[in-house]
């Protein structure tokens, strides 16, 4: 029995491992093409501020977590400097965004992970849920 716990456990870890190096890989193609984007486009200060507040409501969405997609999103710190929105308001914005669409979808983790413990469709849970 623990002979078996131990290989679901090395699995575990060398699949963890294989998803940070595919993530990290991916994060710095994606930043070289976002800097790019950032670095050649020409928006006013208050579309800036909306798209802060798209890209942290999109991470969260991704990430299921809203302090992770806070700490994933250096690149609203490019966007808030280029455009000359201040530090304190780039954070805020990144804050609340993610906090509201984290309490609009705050069973979207759990929904999966029961969806596929029932094997059903996760969809399908939300109705039961209020």
């Amino acid at each position: 029995m623990t002979y078996i716990m131990v290989l679901k456990a090395s699995g575990i870890v060398i699949f963890s491992l294989f998803i940070g190096r595919l993530s990290h890989i991916m994060c710095k193609q994606g930043r070289k093409a976002l800097h790019k984007l950032i670095d050649e486009s020409s928006i006013t200060k208050t579309k800036t501020e909306l798209v802060i507040a798209g890209i942290a409501s999109m991470v969260t969405i991704l990430v299921a977590n809203n302090i992770i997609a806070i700490l994933l999103n250096g690149i609203a710190k490019r966007l808030a400097q280029k455009h000359d929105v201040a530090s304190y308001r780039s954070a805020y914005l990144l804050d609340i965004f993610a906090c509201i669409t984290k309490g609009i979808l705050h069973y979207d983790s759990q929904l999966l992970l029961a969806g596929s413990i029932a094997s059903v469709l996760p969809i399908s849970l939300l109705t039961q849920v209020y």
